[in-house]
C-alpha cells in the first residue's frame, strides 16, 4: 500500500533512492515535530504545546475551578450538617410526642380506675414515673440541643 502510494508521488525509482527518499521524509516529518512542539510555527497558526506562558494561564485556569469547586464543596457540606441537625431536632421532638402520648394513656386508665373505684397496680404508678422521667430527659437533650444549635430553632422538615 505505501509503496503504490510512493510510486504514484515519485514514479518508479531504484532501490537505494527509494530507502534514502524513505529516510528523508522520517528526518524531515521528525524535524518539522520539533519544530512544531517548541512553538516555532506560531506564524502558521500551530501553536507549540509546550510553552510556558499558556502552562500558566492553564493553572490559573485551573485553581479558580478548583476554588469554585470547593465552596460548593463547603456549601453541600453545610447543608447536610443542617439538615441532620434537624432531623435529629425532629427525632427528639417525635421522642417527646411518643412518650406524651403513653403518659397521657396512663393517666387515663388510672383515672377510668379511680372512677370505677378499683384500686391501681404499683405498675402503673412505675409506668408513669418512669415515662416523666425518660420525656424530662429527652426534653432536656432537646433543649441542651437547641442551644448547642440556635441556627435550627425554627427549621422543620
Amino acid at each position: 500500500m505505501l509503496n503504490r502510494l510512493i510510486d504514484l508521488f515519485i514514479g518508479d525509482i531504484p532501490l537505494e533512492q527509494r530507502t534514502m527518499f524513505y529516510r528523508l521524509a522520517f528526518r524531515a516529518l521528525f524535524v518539522i515535530h520539533i519544530i512544531w512542539a517548541c512553538g516555532w510555527l506560531t506564524s502558521l497558526g500551530l501553536a507549540g504545546f509546550a510553552r510556558a506562558e499558556s502552562i500558566e494561564q492553564v493553572k490559573q485556569e485551573l485553581s479558580t475551578q478548583i476554588s469554585e469547586l470547593n465552596e460548593k464543596v463547603e456549601t453541600m457540606q453545610s447543608q447536610v450538617a443542617r439538615g441532620q441537625k434537624v432531623q435529629t431536632r425532629t427525632a427528639y421532638e417525635a421522642e417527646l410526642r411518643r412518650l406524651n402520648q403513653e403518659i397521657f394513656a396512663v393517666e387515663a386508665r388510672l383515672k377510668e380506675l379511680n372512677a370505677a373505684g378499683i384500686r391501681a397496680d404499683r405498675i402503673y404508678d412505675e409506668r408513669l414515673n418512669d415515662l416523666r422521667t425518660e420525656r424530662s430527659r429527652v426534653e432536656s437533650r432537646l433543649n441542651a440541643f437547641l442551644r448547642a444549635n440556635s441556627d435550627i430553632a425554627g427549621a422543620t422538615f
